[in-house]
Formats: C-alpha cells, structure tokens, sequence
C-alpha cells in the first residue's frame, strides 16, 4: 500500500460535486468531491484534498465546521509539461482532535478512534521506540534484547 499520511483539522469548505463518465469503463459513471481542510497548527494550512466514489462522499458526509481526522496519500503527475498533485482521502474520522491530542499533521502515527468513519479496516504499525537507557546497541546489562 502507498505511503498514506496523516491531518486532524477543520473542514471550511465543501466545493461542488465533479461527476462524469469512465474513459476506461464506457458507461461507468465516477464522483468526485473536493474539501479544504485547516490545520490546528500554531500557523494554520489549509489543505484541499477530494474523496473520490458516490458510497464514499455519502458515508463521510462532511459539513463545514466539523473537525476530522485525515488519512490521505498523495501523487502527482505529468500532463503537458505541468505537474498536477493529487491529495486523495483513504479513511477519515470525524471527532474532537483536541481530545484526541491530534493537531499538526501526524506522518506515520496512529488515527484516533471513533465510531463515524469510512475506508478498509486497517491497523498501522507502531513505529520502534528508542531504548529507554539511552543506548542504541540493543544490549542492556551485556544481554542482547532481540528476540532471536
């Protein structure tokens, strides 16, 4: 799976609904809605990221105002000698991220858990922590820690 990143803000705007027909898929129609999100930050971003299938947009059903957590991954392209960057939703969670602790973007942490949600079930790695004594060698006391 992509590299997927992570942003707890506020939605402060929800742009119009894209819809069309599939190239690939003749008579398959696609959705597509864009929002901006702000950042808690001690200096606010503000990022416009999209989520992309009908179910989807339905099922995260986001307004203006309400405060999410963001799972997203990133891509850009090439088309004609301009590059176009795509940040596409993968899960998001809606809930106070105040309370949670979440604020400025979270790259490779762990989402907060809420009931309202959307995207695969999926658990993420915890990343490896530091030993406690300070030492980097994997030997406390003259053994080795590791479990093999």
């Amino acid at each position: 799976m992509a590299n997927e990143f992570q942003v707890t803000g506020k939605v402060i705007q929800v742009l119009p609904l894209q819809e069309g027909d599939s190239r690939k898929n003749p008579g398959t129609k696609w959705q597509k809605q864009d929002y901006v999100l702000e950042t808690f930050e001690e200096w606010p971003k503000k990022i416009a990221f999209n989520i992309w299938g009908e179910d989807r947009i339905k099922q995260a059903n986001l307004q203006v105002g309400e405060t999410i957590n963001l799972s997203f991954t990133v891509e850009s392209r090439e088309y004609n000698g301009r590059w176009y960057t795509d940040v596409r939703c993968q899960f998001v969670t809606k809930g106070d991220a105040q309370a949670a602790g979440y604020g400025a973007p979270n790259f490779g942490g762990q989402a907060p858990q809420t009931s309202q949600g959307f995207g695969a079930p999926h658990t993420r790695p915890q990343a490896p922590q530091a030993p406690a004594s300070g030492s980097f060698g994997g030997e406390q006391g003259g053994q080795d820690d590791l479990p093999f």
